[in-house]
């Protein structure tokens, strides 16, 4: 009996991380653009809306349903410049909101409670609703502003110079990384892709192996009786 439980635990656990897998959506990662600023107003998000036309690929994404597949304008992965990214949308427990390049989805910044802002933000809210939480956006400024204090050394100095790279010096335009980083990004995504695919399939076989298992030794059981 206690072997049969830890079976069934087994395959709960391996059907529970392959959901997560699929959390990550590529497709977002494609629409990845470093802006210098994030929508303040009704009006400036209405122009940002009809710029990057995200309604047009949630009708053929595969990550969510079309509805939920949104217009972001959030903090980057190392919350040192901002992005606009077309996402499925997330529900935020009151904090900050960013888009994760390397897993290629937004998550939750737990570090940073926005309802502890001067302007807070509700305790629950979609991510989405980018005016709800605009002040998240002062992170950016702090952050550039230490930067510029205390220069930091090594790779972590390398990473934000190469991010504040990305953003565009023009005010009314949007930047993406040179086309080399490009490639590299889409190599990088291909490989990942490659490997996603890999794992889903090797989870698969493997969950049919264990209900396998399990099913032959509950039937040989039975036949003993």
């Amino acid at each position: 009996m206690i072997l049969v439980f830890k079976e069934i635990s087994l395959i709960f656990v391996l059907l529970q991380w392959g959901t997560a897998l699929k959390d990550e959506c590529f497709e977002a990662a494609s629409t990845l653009s470093y802006v210098k600023s994030c929508p303040a107003t009704e009006s400036e998000l209405n122009h940002a809306l009809s710029k990057k036309h995200c309604e047009v690929l949630a009708n053929i994404q595969s990550c969510t349903e079309p509805e939920n597949f949104r217009y972001h304008c959030v903090l980057n992965s190392w919350n040192n410049s901002t992005v606009e990214v077309c996402a499925p949308e997330i529900l935020s427990q009151g904090f900050c909101v960013r888009f994760d390049e390397r897993a290629a989805k937004l998550q939750q910044i737990f570090d940073e409670d926005c309802t502890l802002f001067a302007n807070p933000c509700s305790t629950r809210f979609i991510s989405s609703d980018i005016l709800h939480y605009n002040e998240c956006n002062r992170i950016v400024k702090e952050h550039k502003k230490l930067s510029h204090q205390s220069p930091i050394k090594g790779t972590d100095s390398q990473i934000i110079r190469r991010n504040e790279d990305l953003i565009p010096t023009s005010p009314n335009t949007t930047s993406t990384a040179n086309p080399q980083n490009q490639n590299k990004g889409n190599e990088t995504s291909g490989l990942m892709t490659s490997l996603m695919i890999s794992g889903f399939v090797s989870t698969f076989a493997f969950n049919i192996f264990l209900c396998g298992q399990f099913l032959y030794r509950s039937l040989k059981k039975r036949s003993k009786f």
